[in-house]
C-alpha cells in the first residue's frame, strides 16, 4: 500500500451542493484507491457507523468528482482500536448523495424563510444563542431542575440559573 496524498483539501460540487472535505488519508493499494478518515473516539459497534461511514463515502464521492477516478474503499482509522472499512460503489454512494442533497435543502428553504427548527439536547447549555431560542431554554431549564447539566456551561449564567 502506497500513501497518495494526506491532509487533501477538496472542493467540488455533489449533486448541486457544494462540498468542502479534509481527507485524512488516500492510499493506492493493486491500483485500487482507498479513502481514509481517522477518528481520534471510541469506534462504534458496527451497526451504529453509519453517521461515520457516511462521511468517508462523500469523501469518495468528492474524489470522484475530482479525479475521475471512484475509490474502491472507503476506511474509518479508529486510532488505536479498531477499522471500519466499506466497499465504494456507485450504489454505496446513492443514500450518503441523497442525504447530503435533502440536508442542503432544508437549509435553504430555512434560510429563505428564516424558520429553523431546533434540536435541543446537552449542548444546549453551552450555545451562545440559548437565549433567543425559547426551545434551547426550555431545555437548559429542565436539565437545571434534574440536575444534568454540568456546573460550568455557559448557559446557567445566561440564564441567571446560578
Amino acid at each position: 500500500m502506497d500513501v497518495q496524498d494526506t491532509e487533501r483539501d477538496v472542493r467540488v460540487v455533489l449533486e448541486g451542493v457544494p462540498f468542502r472535505g479534509i481527507i485524512d488519508r488516500i492510499d493506492r493499494e493493486d491500483h485500487a484507491v482507498i479513502v481514509a478518515d481517522y477518528k481520534s473516539g471510541k469506534a462504534p459497534k458496527k451497526r451504529f457507523a453509519g453517521d461515520k461511514i457516511r462521511q468517508v463515502l462523500l469523501y469518495a464521492a468528492a474524489i470522484k468528482e475530482a479525479d475521475g477516478e471512484l475509490p474502491s474503499k472507503a476506511r474509518l482509522l479508529f486510532l488505536g482500536q479498531e477499522t471500519i472499512e466499506t466497499e465504494v460503489s456507485e450504489e454505496t454512494l446513492i443514500e450518503p448523495l441523497e442525504r447530503l442533497k435533502s440536508t442542503w435543502d432544508q437549509l435553504n428553504v430555512a434560510c429563505t424563510s428564516n424558520v429553523f427548527p431546533t434540536k435541543t439536547g446537552p449542548l444546549c447549555a453551552w450555545c451562545p444563542f440559548v437565549t433567543h431560542c425559547p426551545d434551547g431554554e426550555e431545555e437548559v431549564r429542565q436539565r437545571f431542575r434534574g440536575k444534568r447539566v454540568r456546573h460550568d456551561a455557559p448557559a446557567l449564567e445566561a440564564l441567571s440559573l446560578i
